[in-house]
């Protein structure tokens, strides 16, 4: 036994929820509590943890509808709090990232609004630079630069590899550099 619960108590809790049994939900509740705390504090803090802790609650019912009667349901359980967790890293991750990406209007604003004579001189040649480029690269470097979109989102988006689509994004800035440095 484990913190007075023992695994043939999670693995039948499962089962029960499985069957939508009456209270199975309150019981598996009250055997893995402890340790859920323990994994959204482990990746979270504070209303995080607790926006975490709810959201895996009201997904119980999917998380034991996808467990095997013969597998171990309380490494089950650890195993998937841990792994909704880490996805939602990634996620939250990823959205602050594309939250500081400035779209292409508010660049071109930008652009005009506080353009020094230099600066539109620079943006010009790089302007001609990115002519140099085929189609397909300008694509790539657009949405990787502007829409902030991830190689693999632009790769799905093309119909391309992962690799593909970074060996042309990597050609394409290298023509760049190219014809920038000439």
């Amino acid at each position: 036994m484990i913190n007075n619960v023992d695994f043939k108590q999670i693995n039948d809790l499962i089962i029960s929820v499985k069957l939508k049994q009456k209270g199975a939900v309150e019981s598996l509740h009250k055997a893995f509590s402890p340790r859920l705390y323990y994994i959204a504090l482990k990746y979270f803090k504070g209303d995080t943890a607790q926006e975490f802790i709810q959201d895996f609650w009201a997904d119980i019912q999917t998380i034991c509808n996808k467990w095997r009667i013969h597998s171990h349901g309380l490494g089950y359980l650890i195993k998937v709090a841990e792994n909704k967790a880490k996805t939602r890293l990634k996620r939250d991750k990823l959205k602050t990232s594309r939250e500081t990406c400035v779209s292409v209007e508010t660049m071109a604003n930008l652009a005009v609004s506080s353009a020094s004579i230099e600066e539109q001189e620079r943006r010009d040649m790089i302007t001609r630079a990115f002519l140099v480029l085929d189609e397909l690269e300008r694509k790539i470097i657009l949405e990787t630069f502007y829409a902030c979109k991830t190689i693999r989102e632009i790769a799905r988006k093309n119909d391309l590899s992962k690799s593909t689509a970074e060996r042309i994004k990597q050609t394409a800035l290298e023509k760049m550099r190219v014809f920038l440095s000439k």
